[in-house]
């Protein structure tokens, strides 16, 4: 998972940005690569669910655009962008960021 800076670049064309190298590069940038991973995954209907994440202590300013989800932790195929949604953008400050999944009917996403 990378928490993502489009540099008010837009979010990267998911056609051809298919992974980790095709999303770090202009005029995105991964601002924060955690290797920590989705856990207590699941996949209902096709809706992907896990448990809230927390990355601890993120440095940086950067803001971020979107948050990019892969197969496997600091590589693979991209399997979600996600750039909408509650608190998204937001900026960088050293802090702890905490994704926390909706609890709605389409979860992170749907496959």
């Amino acid at each position: 998972m990378a928490l993502v800076d489009t540099r008010e670049g837009g979010a990267p064309n998911t056609t051809t940005a298919t992974s980790l190298g095709n999303i770090n590069s202009a005029p995105a940038s991964i601002a924060k690569l955690s290797d920590a991973g989705l856990t207590a995954k699941t996949t209902i209907s096709g809706i992907v669910d896990a448990a809230d994440l927390t990355m601890t202590s993120v440095s940086g300013t950067s803001s971020i655009e979107g948050i990019a989800i892969f197969t496997q932790a600091n590589s693979s195929r991209l399997i979600a962008w996600l750039d909408s949604g509650t608190g998204i953008p937001f900026t960088l400050n050293g802090g702890d960021i905490t994704l926390a999944w909706s609890n709605g009917t389409s979860r992170i996403f749907m496959i």
